[in-house]
């Protein structure tokens, strides 16, 4: 299987091809293998964002709910 690549031209030099790094886990099967493996080793994965990062989103949706509901 051929890597992704991607291409990047830098002023007054010449075109240059980089491999991107293999993506370990994507799509719904490479999501359910990533919290799979944070689940074995106890560790929040490296690719994915954890329920840490996500909590503010949910306190300002919940807030807005919360806005609606009341006015």
């Amino acid at each position: 299987m051929k890597r992704d690549t991607v291409q990047i031209r830098r002023p007054n030099a010449t075109m240059e091809e980089i491999a991107l790094p293999e993506m370990r886990f994507h799509d719904r099967a490479g999501t359910l293998a990533a919290f799979a493996q944070a689940i074995r080793t106890g560790t929040e994965p490296l690719h994915f964002p954890s329920g840490r990062n996500n909590i503010m989103t949910l306190a300002i949706a919940e807030a807005a709910l919360q806005s609606s509901l009341n006015g």
